[in-house]
């Protein structure tokens, strides 16, 4: 694993190229010809000022175990390691696979990005968001090879771990914290086999899913469509096209966000367990920051499930009671949606640079491990305008604690 550029930034944009399943940083994105996608962007004279970093991760047909949650960890560490998420904007050129850790990693990481306002850009090549039919045919053989990223592509009906990636990123770009601008380009041609598979690896209806005006990519098949021959190919240049309108690279570049007109949710702990002497209920502790040269007040706090996990850990009771204290209270064991101020008669002012602090008591069955978001919205007290917004994301554990019943 590695990643390297192949250009430094000359300004706040950066290109990230991620190759797809059974590739590589270097075969994924180079013609047989020789050509280099990621070399034929430096080349570029409109785009002389922008990053270009490749990332390379584990996946060769032996790579077992390493699954796709471990490339997410490395792509973050290695963007964190060699500065490209210093960059404020950043394009995701994904090819197959690629697409699906890219989108994992954004949901993961969506409350860091949302706090440093990046810009998100989505440049998806044949990435299939629903799974292919094409890795349902494979899934045998990577059973057999305990090859846990080939099994993780399996199409969507038989898959829930990317239906619900599917869920959490619609949900992520819909709810519009995190600006993420995309285009999607779809294969023409199956690669080989064609008496036994007549439709494509990635079909357009998984291949075009998020962003308005997809692309078929005439002749390409699944490998070809990420090896362009020249600037002159069509994927090339539909990518420079992407680029310049996310960016408007070569224009003033729009002032950074100044942190004081923000505000700043912050949850203790990420991860928390229910109470010992509580099985149902635990304790999330967070802060609510008044950035901003006003005061502001509190008129939204929400709650929202984004997944359900059943586990299978056993901790026994033990006795003991929290110290009183005021507190807000919110029931998921039926509802995944709660409103945490409904029920409150109290009125949450923020002065400048004033935080409040909040003990939330999270009602739930045991048994499972549920992953929430916390969204909170402040209006600037005497200002018209949309509220300021902030989210965390927390895991919350809900041990086996009854025994007997």
């Amino acid at each position: 694993m590695k990643g390297e550029w192949v250009r430094n930034p000359g300004n706040s944009l950066c290109i990230v190229f991620v190759h797809g399943f059974l590739s590589d940083g270097d075969s994924c994105w180079r013609n047989q010809i020789g050509a280099y996608w990621p070399e034929l962007l430096t080349q570029e004279p409109s785009l002389q000022s922008l990053g270009v970093y490749v990332f390379t991760y584990q996946t060769s047909l032996f790579s077992g175990s390493y699954r796709l949650s471990d490339v997410v960890d490395a792509l973050k560490e290695h963007m964190r390691l060699d500065g490209v998420i210093a960059c404020r904007e950043i394009v995701f050129v994904c090819h197959s696979l690629g697409g699906i850790v890219v989108r994992k990693f954004l949901i993961e990481r969506a409350s860091e990005l949302i706090a440093a306002q990046k810009h998100i850009g989505l440049f998806l090549v044949a990435s299939p968001s629903l799974g292919s039919s094409y890795a349902d045919w494979l899934s045998p053989l990577a059973r057999f090879l305990g090859h846990s990223q080939g099994d993780a592509l399996r199409f969507v009906r038989g898959n829930e771990w990317l239906g619900d990636l599917d869920k959490e990123f619609r949900n992520l770009k819909e709810r519009g914290q995190l600006r993420i601008t995309g285009k999607e380009l779809i294969e023409d041609k199956f690669i080989l086999l064609k008496s036994v598979m007549s439709q494509q690896v990635v079909e357009p209806f998984s291949g075009a899913r998020y962003f308005g005006e997809s692309f078929k990519v005439p002749e390409s098949d699944h490998f070809s469509i990420a090896k362009p021959e020249s600037n002159r190919s069509i994927q090339h240049r539909l990518l420079c096209d992407f680029v310049t309108t996310f960016s408007h690279v070569g224009q003033p570049q729009e002032p950074v966000i100044d942190v004081g007109t923000t505000i700043s949710l912050d949850v203790m702990e990420q991860e928390v367990e229910a109470l010992h002497y509580s099985p149902n209920n635990a304790r999330v502790r967070f802060t609510v920051t008044n950035l901003t040269s006003k005061s502001v007040k509190l008129s939204s706090l929400q709650l929202e499930v984004q997944e359900i996990n059943q586990i299978k850990k056993f901790r026994l009771p033990t006795v003991g009671a929290p110290l009183p204290e005021f507190e807000l209270r919110a029931d998921i064991s039926e509802d995944s949606s709660v409103d945490l101020l409904v029920d409150s008669r109290s009125q949450f002012i923020l002065k400048p640079n004033e935080s409040d602090a909040f003990s939330l008591i999270v009602t739930a069955k045991q048994g499972f491990r549920y992953h929430a978001t916390l969204d909170c919205g402040c209006e600037i007290i005497g200002r018209k305008g949309p509220p300021l917004t902030s989210s965390q994301s927390i895991v919350i554990v809900y041990p086996i604690r009854t025994i007997g019943e």
